[in-house]
């Protein structure tokens, strides 16, 4: 029985093609879909906090129509995507020109209709936005002309800076709704591969609980100390009896109702942003540790490597020479696989012990069967190779799918940089002044408060959410860049002189690449990445070798189809 491989692999390659090129849209729309699918009771919470509102489906909804014209041969197209070489003709020049002009009236088109459609979604959160900053600037108002350093004064600037994160949150927050950025983040989201919605929905979940349950115990302690502790009700109703007396008891019960909204609104900000940059935080970290398994499977399918997990000690798909599959079972001749049922040929193995253990698995894995056979080449061919958005072919296993999962990762750290270091920024600053403040505040003997002992359990409660908060808001970001670092540290501990030339070529070029680009860890904690001298030293060390050796150095320029089969033609001999 036979099977011509050169056949079946034309067909799978085909059909996979076809595949990639009719769905890739569909798949990315799906995964877009699928990401904010798993953030939904995440992304509920943030707009009940007012500090989220979508506006990607509201622009552009035209566009699509407007940009299709009509040409002089009868047909129509989208000159939204026709690509333009650089010697067009006429047409095409005019197609160039009529883009432009469509490009120009959809972004007037979407200016000027964006005050119209976003209104209600901008609404609430601009609302809450206005509320905040508000409060911030009432909140000046406890401070009057004299005031001496005590804890009167410090328990007044405690108050003012924990609202002042707060209103910044808010700000950061609708500033990136309205210019796209967490879009983006969620779309950087659903574009990185190795992503785990599962994960991703788990983790959504549970910081959303943790942010509810939280806010209600805060929000409902806070509420429960201004109504039974007069001087922080003084405090927190500024400028009334700071700067405004009032006896009026209707006047007292609607300062009541007002401090309560208050008090709903401000703790939930703090904490769904934490929360944000814990999600966001942790996704990224997982992605970068996933990688590390990736990198182990990328040396095995090296060839000339000796490849076996050590773990494992049945036999498997893994583990095999790399230039040997099933030795002894298969043939090839002339372009056709052929299955071996009574000759043999024998493996090289390191030892006798090791050569009858091998046997018997080698001799339990054959088969006779043509179908199975044929599907045995189907199954190589389609789990060994994916295809990227430039139509190239690499291995699922293999440096090059590492290199891509890496890069992806790297993209979407770069789109979340900005935005998440602004966050912990205002996070590590503010409530680093609130622990050293309350922090004072216990070491300061003076007390102008009816009772000293109540402060004092209210700023050792304080200090220990001040400081858990810069526990979590820190960690989060060494986290990731720590776990971007030992990618890299992995790559290091590669005894490069036991790959192929053009293979250790191609890791320190990755190396070298990977250490400067952007997106390897957020710019506040970029501190904790590997020295690029550290990186060239190695670069260096690593050429000097390779020419000492008379080393050979070349890279592969053959196209996939003569790889493979070459490839396969070394596996089956």
């Amino acid at each position: 029985m036979e099977t011509n491989f050169s056949e079946v692999e034309d067909n799978v390659v085909e059909r996979e093609q076809k595949k990639t090129e009719n769905c890739e849209r569909e798949d990315f729309d799906g995964n877009e879909k699928l990401v904010h699918d798993s953030l939904k009771v995440f992304l509920m919470w943030l707009k009940i906090v007012g500090m989220y509102f979508d506006i990607t489906n509201e622009e552009g909804d035209d566009s699509r129509a407007t940009n299709v014209v009509a040409l002089n041969n009868g047909t129509s197209t989208d000159v939204s995507i026709v690509n333009l070489e650089k010697d067009a003709d006429m047409e095409d020049k005019a197609i160039k020109l009529e883009r432009y002009k469509n490009s120009t009236q959809n972004k007037n088109k979407q200016n000027a209709a964006r005050p119209k459609k976003l209104f209600l979604k901008m609404f609430y959160p601009t609302v809450v936005l206005i509320w905040n900053w508000f409060n911030c600037i009432r909140l000046f108002t406890l401070f009057k002309q004299g005031e001496k350093l005590n804890s009167d004064f410090i328990f007044k600037l405690i108050i003012l800076i924990y609202i002042f994160i707060t209103a910044s949150y808010q700000t950061a927050f609708y500033y990136a709704c309205y210019n796209g950025k967490i879009d983006k983040i969620f779309a950087g989201l659903s574009q990185a591969k190795g992503v785990s919605c599962k994960y991703l929905r788990k983790s959504a979940t549970a910081l959303t609980v943790g942010s509810i349950c939280f806010s209600i115990i805060a929000s409902g302690l806070l509420i429960f100390g201004t109504f039974k502790i007069t001087w922080m009700f003084q405090k927190m109703v500024a400028p009334f009896y700071s700067w405004i007396e009032i006896d009026d008891w209707k006047l007292d019960i609607a300062l009541k109702i007002f401090i309560t909204v208050f008090f709903v609104f401000e703790p939930p900000a703090a904490v769904s942003a934490i929360s944000f940059t814990m999600l966001v935080s942790l996704t990224m970290r997982k992605c970068f540790r996933d990688l590390e398994s990736d990198l182990k499977q990328s040396i095995i399918t090296i060839p000339g490597v000796y490849s076996k997990l050590e773990k494992k000690k049945k036999f498997s798909s893994l583990t095999f020479k790399s230039n040997s599959v099933v030795p002894s079972a298969y043939t090839r001749e002339n372009g056709v696989m052929r299955v071996n049922e009574a000759t043999e040929t024998k493996p090289n193995f390191s030892s006798g012990k090791d050569e009858m253990k091998d046997r018997s698995l080698i001799l339990r894995s054959r088969t006779s069967n043509c179908k199975l056979t044929k599907k045995f080449c189907e199954d190589v061919i389609l789990n060994a190779h994916i295809q990227d958005h430039e139509n190239k072919i690499f291995l699922t296993n293999s440096i090059e799918y590492f290199r891509q999962r890496y890069q992806s990762t790297a993209r979407l750290v770069k789109k979340a940089d900005s935005f998440i270091c602004i966050c912990i920024g205002i996070g590590i600053t503010g409530f680093l002044l609130e622990a050293i403040m309350v922090f004072y505040t216990l070491i300061l003997r003076t007390c102008l408060f009816e009772n000293y002992a109540t402060i004092v359990i209210i700023m050792a409660f304080w200090t220990i959410v001040s400081i858990s908060i810069l526990i979590y808001i820190s960690a989060a970001g060494v986290l990731v860049n720590n776990s971007a670092n030992k990618v890299l540290e992995k790559l290091h501990d590669i005894d490069l002189l036991k790959y192929p030339a053009e293979v250790g070529h191609n890791l320190l070029v990755f190396i070298s690449r990977s250490n400067t680009q952007e997106g390897m860890g957020f710019t506040v904690f970029r501190i904790f990445m590997i020295d690029k001298n550290t990186i060239m030293t190695c670069y260096l060390s690593w050429n000097a070798q390779m020419l000492s050796k008379n080393r050979n150095l070349k890279f592969l320029s053959l196209n996939y189809k003569k790889y493979r089969k070459a490839e396969i033609n070394k596996m089956l001999e």
